[in-house]
């Protein structure tokens, strides 16, 4: 079965700490189960990389309702594909502070690699976003909330 991926970059607009992460992917979690909406949301230095797997009209959708939402600015679609199986089947939504200490090695170091602000203007770094992606397969074995 073909599965929209869409990923996105914003800046945040406010303070992110553990309440507003949690906030974010319990409201997710419950939106997400009812439209068949599968991926991950990543946070760090300011910025959201955010993965949304599903069928096209619930992601475009979601995203259109994301857009409106004035925790964050400067929202801008990187990579938006047709896929035969999703990164994260089984996660809702994972919420992961790229800050967390706990985070795999090869996760963080991956994050600081990716340039978040040149991702916004090119996106020839999808390669990098996959490799991010399949580190998270590799060693979140749940759904993570890692504040």
């Amino acid at each position: 079965m073909a599965v929209t991926q869409l990923v996105y970059t914003s800046r945040s607009m406010c303070a992110v700490d553990d309440t507003v992460l949690a906030a974010i992917q319990e409201v997710a979690i419950r939106h997400n189960r009812e439209h068949d909406i599968t991926g991950i949301l990543m946070y760090g230095g300011g910025r959201f990389i955010q993965l949304l797997e599903g069928p096209l009209d619930d992601v475009n959708a979601l995203y259109e309702c994301i857009e409106r939402d004035e925790r964050h600015t400067d929202l801008s679609i990187v990579y938006r594909t047709v896929a035969t199986e999703r990164y994260f089947p089984d996660w809702s939504m994972g919420v992961v502070n790229m800050a967390h200490d706990s985070l795999e090695f090869s996760v963080r170091e991956l994050w600081k690699e990716l340039d978040v602000d040149r991702l916004v203007d090119a996106a020839d770094h999808s390669d990098l976003l996959i490799e991010l992606f399949r580190a998270f397969q590799r060693h979140v074995a749940t759904m993570p909330l890692l504040v």
